[in-house]
């Protein structure tokens, strides 16, 4: 999908945003019902050198450099972006002993799907560049879904 973005070369940020939302329509207009959604991390990397890590949700990037981790990603939890999702007319809410939740519903406020309550969340990704070189020994892109 990203080599369908004509801007991929000259502006990678947005064009992987813009294929994130293609990706979101896809899946909405193939939805027979409206319960269900997905998160996803990917990375593209350019010319050996720089991976473009994307995420919606909690899906995960990881860089490893000389022994040291560094997270390349950002959880979209709810309660971090309550404003996101209350300026979209929504709500966060927290039962006790549970996690806070869009609407009471959705434990994330990034993620493809969800139709229910995609009117309150959005599909942007969060878009990291990093760059690598010798002393990158590996990433790992995770989740925890099939």
């Amino acid at each position: 999908m990203y080599n369908e973005q004509p801007d991929f070369w000259t502006n990678p940020k947005r064009a992987v945003k813009r294929a994130y939302k293609t990706t979101d329509d896809k899946i909405l207009g193939n939805v027979v019902c409206f319960r269900g959604g997905l998160t996803a991390v990917t990375a593209i990397l350019i010319n050996q050198e720089k991976p473009i890590v994307a995420n919606v949700g909690d899906c995960r990037g990881i860089l490893c450099r000389n022994g040291h981790v560094k997270q390349t990603t950002v959880d979209h939890e709810p309660q971090k972006e309550k404003e996101l999702v209350e300026s979209r007319g929504g709500f966060v809410s927290q039962l006790p002993g549970n996690v806070p939740r869009v609407d009471g519903n959705l434990a994330m406020t990034r993620a493809f799907g969800d139709a229910k309550v995609k009117e309150h969340i959005t599909s942007k990704p969060y878009v990291r560049i990093e760059n690598i070189d010798m002393n990158t020994e590996f990433i790992i892109l995770a989740s925890d879904g099939p």
